[in-house]
């Protein structure tokens, strides 16, 4: 699906700290960009606190399934975990605990380099971690968030460039001893697939407009109570995931149209390549357009200045 989209932007001094300078200094992963996809969504608690109740998720290895399955808040009710039981030996899906999830996660995304996929992805990791810091001052929009006890198992950066896109990276703030002859730290890839509609398109979009827009089906579905763990509510996360899988596929599509399309991995990315997990706005297609024409300055849409 092609699209036009306006774009409003300025051309200013290129900063020093540039992702292409920063990623050259951290590790990589051989597997191509997308090689293998681990794509989640999770359910949570209709109240403040927003707290995880279950979740599903999928992997798959060169656009083939090679898992699907849920998993459940580590102290789920009883209850509720009985209801999650019978829908997983209906589904014949496996069950894991949200620890042991997160040992899947890190073994994938970090250690093999799977691309991490989700619909407003930013509050997905938010609900899988078992703490959480914010920055201050000049650090106000940098979020980091700890998933596991394991110190092995590096913490996820998150930090707002506007209200509509955020940098997601793994990241160690204080390294244990033996980290230091592992060399740099992995950033991850990570690709929130509804930033990414908003940028081909210039408009917001949930989850369900994003796939009318692209046409990406299953399309998300509705359901009228949410908050709880029922048949019902069950059958509507795992189709969440379904419908964001399709609207990747489709983004994914629209994404290899472009000049710049590379889905190599990091040490091997052209010059010219724009990772599709580094297009955050509508000005990070257009910075990219400015680059490949002989322009060397940065373009930054209204939303990503200060």
């Amino acid at each position: 699906m092609r699209v036009q989209t306006a774009i409003r932007a300025w051309v200013e001094v290129e900063r020093g700290d540039s992702l292409r300078a920063i990623s050259r200094a951290t590790s990589f992963r051989s597997a191509r960009i997308g090689e293998k996809v681990w794509i989640f969504d999770t359910e949570t608690s209709t109240d403040l606190t927003q707290r995880l109740l279950y979740g599903f998720f999928r992997v798959y290895a060169n656009d083939a399934l090679e898992l699907e399955a849920i998993f459940y808040h580590d102290n789920l009710a009883v209850k509720d975990l009985e209801t999650i039981s019978r829908f997983a030996r209906r589904e014949n899906l496996r069950m894991f605990s949200r620890s042991q999830f997160v040992d899947l996660f890190y073994a994938e995304c970090y250690e093999l380099g799977t691309l991490c996929v989700g619909a407003n992805l930013p509050f997905d990791l938010s609900r899988i971690a078992i703490h959480a810091g914010v920055g201050r001052g000049r650090n106000r929009r940098k979020f980091r968030f700890t998933l596991s006890e394991n110190p092995f198992q590096p913490k996820l950066r998150v930090e707002a460039i506007s209200g509509k896109g955020a940098f997601i990276t793994f990241a160690i703030k204080n390294e244990p001893d033996e980290w230091r002859d592992k060399g740099p730290v992995f950033p991850g890839r990570f690709l929130d697939v509804l930033t990414l509609a908003r940028a081909f398109t210039g408009e917001h979009h949930t989850l369900y407009t994003a796939g009318l827009r692209f046409g990406a089906l299953p399309l998300k579905t509705r359901i009228e109570t949410l908050g709880i763990v029922t048949p019902e509510t069950l059958a509507y996360g795992r189709n969440d995931v379904h419908a964001t899988w399709a609207l990747y596929e489709k983004l994914r599509e629209e994404y290899a149209h472009h000049p710049f399309a590379s889905f190599e991995n990091e040490r091997n990315q052209p010059a010219w390549a724009l990772p599709i997990t580094r297009i955050l706005s509508s000005a990070s297609i257009a910075k990219q357009y400015m680059k490949m024409m002989g322009f060397a300055a940065s373009v930054r849409d209204d939303s990503e200045a200060e």
